[in-house]
């Protein structure tokens, strides 16, 4: 199983909370100063190879395909199996699935504010790290570091630090179900300046852009059919200037698929619809992390609840022009 993310987290963009034992103080703090060292902003040059394995319950027992990573400071390229490609510019992050001719689209892994965040993560009481045993990966001697969340809300993990270059070289990930993703250099050549011929990702023009986490896009009539459960699919017949529809895409609630519409402007955000049967869609407002304005309601037998940075009276004027789809 390749790791999506993998070489993001590698290449020092990420580390999140995991797992270990209680260290004592002294090692702890030197362990999360490792850590936070391995976050700061960096101008290496390397061109790598980087493998991902799983391990444990339900695991598939597949050879781990190399992945080519190039890195030149916050720019970073890795080319995945089946022609996918990720590429982060220090503002973007982008995943092309050419299968689909799809751009996933998310902030870069190397945008400040998410690197400030985990630093004050690290910091806090919530994280308790322990300094392991050095270690070697792809010929470098390594720190290694265990963390854990003492809120038991994040996998399990174990990160190897170059000693030199502080650079992310392994991490494992184990979830509570006890598989284990491990990501990896096998090799690794500093120095390497990529060029920018190598570096540049342009995908093609017709490609669509859609914004990750929300899974793959749901075709027209796949759409169609799901929406026949709540009496037929629905369109919001009003959207404010500049909202243009992008793609629908499936969402669990209650243990129930939903629909979810994705109209997006430039620049401002977008505006999600969710469609599905009457079961309360009300508390779905509660599982949304960003700062958006709400507004549920019903149109026949489906519930709808729409996400969005509008004002309560555009959200309104969406919500009432929601119609059965021609």
């Amino acid at each position: 199983m390749v790791t999506r993310w993998g070489a993001l987290v590698i290449a020092g963009s990420l580390v999140a909370v995991g797992a270990a034992a209680g260290p004592a103080a002294a090692d702890g703090a030197r362990a999360k100063e490792i850590l936070v060292k391995s976050l700061e902003p960096t101008d290496t040059t390397y061109s790598a190879v980087q493998v991902s394995q799983t391990v444990g319950m339900a695991a598939r027992n597949r050879r781990p395909r190399p992945q080519r990573v190039l890195r030149n400071g916050n720019r970073l390229r890795m080319e995945l199996a089946n022609r996918q490609v990720v590429y982060d510019d220090g503002t973007r992050s982008l995943l092309y699935l050419p299968t689909q001719n799809v751009v996933e689209e998310s902030p870069s892994r190397f945008n400040a504010a998410r690197l400030r965040s985990q630093k004050r993560l690290l910091s806090g009481p919530r994280v308790v790290a322990e300094l392991l045993p050095e270690d070697t990966v792809a010929g470098r001697t390594a720190h290694v570091v265990a963390v854990r969340d003492t809120q038991g809300k994040a996998p399990q993990r174990k990160v190897w630090v170059d000693k030199e270059t502080y650079l992310q070289l392994r991490q494992d990930v184990t979830n509570r179900n006890g598989r284990t993703v491990s990501t990896y250099f096998t090799s690794i050549n500093y120095g390497a300046n990529p060029t920018p011929a190598a570096m540049a990702f342009n995908p093609p023009a017709d490609a669509r852009r859609v914004r990750a986490g929300l899974g793959r896009p749901v075709p027209a009539a796949r759409a169609v059919a799901a929406a026949g459960k709540w009496g037929g699919l629905l369109k919001p017949g009003y959207v404010p200037a500049g909202y243009r529809f992008r793609n629908h895409f499936f969402h669990e609630f209650r243990g129930q698929q939903v629909l979810v519409s994705v109209y997006a402007k430039p620049g401002s955000g977008t505006l999600s619809m969710f469609q599905g049967p009457v079961m309360g869609m009300a508390g779905m407002a509660g599982q949304e992390r960003r700062k958006l304005r709400v507004l549920t309601g019903k149109k026949g037998t489906a519930d709808i609840t729409l996400l969005a940075p509008l004002p309560e009276d555009e959200l309104q004027k969406v919500m009432d022009s929601v119609t059965a789809a021609p």
